[in-house]
């Protein structure tokens, strides 16, 4: 019988096959503490899935390392691991093409930032006329 979805076994187990990696009771304790499990009970939990065949352990002196079944995870074929490759590659393909239109987008912008606004063009040209009458100036005065 599969335990219940909100029980601490399942919860256990859930992590466990997520993680697929072998773990200790103190790293399922740390891990599993926002749902208020505490270390007594996530022992309880990971030897009654092991004594029910649902994980693996192994016992190394006094410590017990609990593994998810192996036999539970579906194995991809060579064609399938080919076409997982294929899929990579074409993902990796259109990143990139993606990171370098973002690279361009965004020397575009640093570009358009870099150039003046209208009300800054008018400011720099009233400017640059009053220099020129004033330049213009001066030479009148130098001439007469």
């Amino acid at each position: 019988m599969a335990p219940k979805s909100d029980s601490a076994e399942a919860i256990v187990l859930n992590f466990v096959n997520e993680q697929n990696k072998p773990l200790n009771s103190q790293n399922v304790a740390d891990s599993l503490q926002k749902f208020n499990l505490k270390k007594a009970g996530i022992q309880k939990a990971l030897d009654n899935l092991a004594d029910n065949g649902k994980i693996s352990f192994k016992e190394y002196g006094k410590q017990k390392i609990y593994l998810a079944r192996q036999d539970q995870f579906d194995i991809p074929t060579s064609e399938e691991l080919n076409q997982m490759k294929e899929e990579n590659a074409q993902v990796q393909q259109q990143l990139d093409e993606q990171k370098r239109a973002i690279i361009e987008v965004e020397g575009e912008i640093k570009n358009l930032q870099s150039n003046l606004t209208l009300e800054q063009i008018r400011h720099k040209e009233a400017k640059l006329q009053k220099e020129v009458n004033c330049a213009w100036a001066r030479v009148f005065e130098v001439i007469v």
